[in-house]
Order: structure tokens, then sequence, then C-alpha cells
């Protein structure tokens, strides 16, 4: 069975813009772990937690915003008995404009509610082929699956993580061809392991993935 319905995915997206502004208004933590989980919750409490070490002086206002529903470009995987339920969007927070980031939302059966756990910029308008199905479902690939792929996913993540941890001195470099992507993983790196400059040192490192 699909995950979820498309009209339903986009009242989750528009759920999730609605509580993250009224929890950013607030820097209210609380509020905000009803829509976000992960690494993506961790680090926006860490923006929180950023603001509120500047002057009051120096914060900027809170400005409110949404992702345009109506034009996400839905990924809605087929899920067999007992997986969990997820699905992709890539998305704009300006109406009619191109999207400019692919989110990822996971159901909470136990909260019985979706919640946003990883976003990324995207480089441009244009996503990779998704493959879908003959009903316009995502293929989703198992997070231990090898088919069709260029490389085994266990491969492809530990050298993304390098990137980001050593600057793909182990991995990533030998993994990965010198694409706008992965060259950005590294710059990524060498840019925020010394933004502080003497004062503090940025390291990234992996952890586990679910």
């Amino acid at each position: 069975m699909p995950a979820l319905s498309e009209d339903q995915a986009r009242d989750v997206i528009a759920r999730y813009s609605k509580i993250n502004n009224e929890a950013n208004a607030d820097r209210d933590r609380r509020l905000l772990d009803t829509v976000e989980d992960g690494p993506l919750f961790a680090m926006s409490v860490s923006g929180y937690t950023e603001t509120e070490g500047l002057p009051a002086p120096d914060r900027k206002p809170y400005k409110p915003w949404s992702y345009d529903t109506a034009n996400a470009r839905l990924y809605i995987p087929r899920l067999g008995a007992g997986q969990d339920r997820w699905f992709a969007a890539a998305l704009s927070d300006s109406e009619g404009k191109a999207a400019s980031r692919l989110a990822v939302f996971v159901e909470r059966p136990q909260y019985q509610r979706w919640e946003m756990v990883s976003v990324v910029d995207l480089d441009g308008p244009g996503l990779p082929d998704i493959a879908l199905d003959r009903d316009g479902y995502a293929m989703a690939v198992t997070a231990d699956g090898n088919k069709r792929l260029g490389a085994g996913t266990g491969l492809l993540r530990a050298a993304i993580v390098d990137n980001f941890a050593t600057g793909g001195a182990n991995t990533g470099t030998k993994v990965f061809a010198p694409t706008r992507s992965s060259k950005r993983q590294i710059e990524i790196h060498d840019r925020t392991g010394t933004r502080f400059g003497d004062q503090g040192t940025t390291v990234f490192a992996g952890t586990t993935n679910r």
C-alpha cells in the first residue's frame, strides 16, 4: 500500500509549516518537537541556542514563511507490512518558484503524527531521476539494498560522511568523482571547521543512520 495519499502528504507539509512558524517565533523546543525529529530537530535546537546567545539587539526579527504545498513534488513509496511510513517532497518556500529543498517526512505512530526528519538544499531546479512504478509511486531502495546502484548503500553512506568528517581524505574522494555535490560537501567541511577562527573548532563525525 502507498504510505499515504497525495492530499494527506500536502496536509502534512502544511501542518509542518504552520507549527514550525509558531515554534520558531518563541523558540519553543517542545512545540518544535511535535513536527521535527532526528538530525533536523537537533540542528534547529542548536540554532535556537545560538540565537539566545546573542545580545537582544543583535537578534534578527523572525519572519514567518511556508512551503508551497500546491506545487510540491511528492515521492510516495509503496510499503510492505510492518515498514515505517515515510515520503519525500521537493519543496519551495516561495509560491510558484522552482523547488529549492528536498525534505523527508516520517510517521511517528506512537504520537499519531508525521515529522520532518531531514531537509537538504538542492543545487538547482532539477532533481536526479527518481525511479517510479507504473502508478507513479516512488520505488524506494531498501536501507541495505544494492540493486541498480553503482555502489552498495553502505559504501555510499560512508563516503558521504567521510566528505563531511575529513574532507574526503579516507573514502570520499576515492568513491565519488569530483562532482558539484561532492565538492560542496568537502567545502562545507573546510569552511565550517575554521569558522570560529582561534575561538573554537567544528568537528564532524559519523553516526548510525537508520
